[in-house]
């Protein structure tokens, strides 16, 4: 019975020893890495959000230039005065040269020698040239 005893009062130690030290210790981590996780998580997500403003802005300034690029070719008296006027036949060729000196000079000033440039128009008695397109 003795032994018995013993054995007993070794298992409720064990037992005491889990219940009151490896169970709090336990908890006491994952609340040590949750409570890291969160502060790694702030920081990630405020960084991100940092990265984000920044090229919503970049995205703005690129749009409001394009704006004005726009604005530019379409309020430009030689584009205007070019695709508005009846063609003859004296004057398609001197159209089609203008056309090709305005898109060379936009190339020159604008650093766009990657963009595929097209003016569409809808004055049939032009020539079309590699920029200017029918609208139909």
């Amino acid at each position: 019975m003795g032994k018995l005893k013993k054995q007993g009062l070794k298992i409720k130690v064990k037992h005491t020893i889990i219940l009151y030290a490896v169970i709090p210790a336990f908890l006491l981590v994952n609340l040590a890495c949750f409570i890291y996780a969160c502060s790694e998580w702030k920081a990630y997500y405020t960084q991100v959000k940092y990265y984000a403003f920044q090229n919503a802005y970049q995205l703005n300034v690129q749009f409001d230039n394009l704006v004005k690029i726009c604005n530019n070719i379409v309020l430009d008296g030689t584009v205007q005065s070019v695709f508005s006027a009846v063609q003859t036949d004296k004057t398609r060729l001197d159209a089609c040269h203008e056309i090709e000196k305005y898109c060379g000079s936009f190339y020159n000033s604008y650093n766009a020698q990657q963009m595929d440039i097209k003016i569409y128009h809808d004055n049939y008695s032009m020539y079309q040239t590699n920029y200017s397109f029918y609208i139909d």
